[in-house]
């Protein structure tokens, strides 16, 4: 498909924590999932694997525990045909100013980045709208 899992402004944002558990996005044309307008939200488990954005997040107190991120699975880069280049980022977290608490990575697995391809395939990647 061409998106996986999207929440969009305004969002869900409760007082207390909320949590999703072993969410599954994979083989996404661009995210698997876009987080926007949602806060103190726990990502818990799960895999994402052959999206071109795997997890991007435009939100604050955002927590993303005992995930497996896979740039380019082994499946995928066999059936792409040679010289193919398949860009593909782990996490996109974008700085938002005034936000002070962020996002929180913890027991994060990176794979299957610049398997086999010469090109702009990243684990994190920060950014800032002006």
């Amino acid at each position: 498909g061409e998106r996986g899992i999207r929440m969009y402004d305004p969002g869900y944002a409760p007082e207390e924590e909320f949590t999703f558990y072993n969410t599954r996005a994979y083989k996404n044309n661009d995210h698997g999932i876009f987080i926007h307008g949602t806060k103190n939200m726990v990502m818990d488990g799960g895999v994402f694997a052959d999206n071109k954005v795997n997890i991007r997040n435009f939100n604050d107190r955002t927590i993303f525990r005992n995930l497996e991120l896979i740039g380019t699975s082994d499946l995928v880069r066999e059936r792409d045909p040679p010289n193919y280049c398949r860009d593909s980022t782990g996490i996109q977290q974008r700085i938002n100013p005034g936000w002070n608490q962020g996002a929180i990575l913890d027991n994060i697995t990176f794979s299957g980045l610049n398997k086999g391809y010469d090109c702009g395939q990243t684990g994190i990647t920060f950014y800032h709208l002006t």
